[in-house]
């Protein structure tokens, strides 16, 4: 895939990061994964800039730093309120990331353990999210749009769970198995980012969202 491919592929997280703008004015039922959807884009974008002007270092540490921020906003999403679980997970990714970011490894590196840790909690809070949406079996409107944001958070979270564990181990491989992997990375994500998109568009301001998480 060309340069021109990837920076396509990429910038299809400008329609979730708009609409997530947009239903931020009256979706307060919704904020955090508004949040979330807001500062990936302009994490992004910051961290590409930084790349360009060969600023490596700092585009790490925004990185490393945002992934803290997603958990806690994505956790808080996905879990109620006031739950202990919610809390917990909160807790003991914030000591992973810390022992990961500041006494293991530093904020200048890609520290792939914690972001794997985090993908996976991702991946079974919106799995088991999932599974409730399809036992429910209701065709209400919020309940479409709640099964288009899990299913891109699975999506993405697996992808991204391989590719940081291949960094993670430091696997031997060839430049031609680099881009490989970066490209299905590259359209997992941007698939992902499609159902982000339809899953804002199609939700209404009804009943609330959280009120379908257990």
């Amino acid at each position: 895939m060309t340069l021109y491919g990837y920076i396509i592929l990429s910038q299809i997280a400008i329609f979730p990061f708009l609409l997530a703008i947009f239903k931020s004015k009256y979706s307060n039922e919704i904020n955090n994964l508004n949040k979330y959807f807001i500062v990936s884009y302009i994490v992004e974008c910051m961290s590409a800039l930084l790349i360009k002007v060969k600023l490596y270092d700092y585009g790490t540490i925004i990185g490393n730093i945002f992934i803290l921020i997603s958990c806690i906003i994505l956790i808080s999403f996905f879990q109620k309120k006031k739950s202990n679980a919610k809390y917990f997970l909160i807790a003991l990714f914030s000591i992973v990331w810390l022992t990961d970011n500041t006494i293991i490894h530093n904020l200048t590196e890609r520290n792939s353990f914690s972001r794997i840790i985090f993908n996976i909690i991702i991946f079974v809070l919106n799995i088991r999210l999932f599974y409730d949406i399809i036992m429910m079996k209701s065709n209400k409107t919020n309940i479409k749009s709640l099964l288009f944001f899990t299913s891109g958070f699975i999506i993405d979270s697996i992808f991204r769970v391989n590719y940081e564990a291949i960094y993670y181990l430091k696997k031997d491989i060839s430049i031609e198995q680099d881009k490989v992997i970066f490209t299905v990375i590259a359209i997992s994500n941007a698939f992902a980012n499609i159902l982000f998109t339809y899953a804002y568009i199609c939700f209404k301001k009804q009943k609330k969202i959280q009120s379908y998480i257990s």
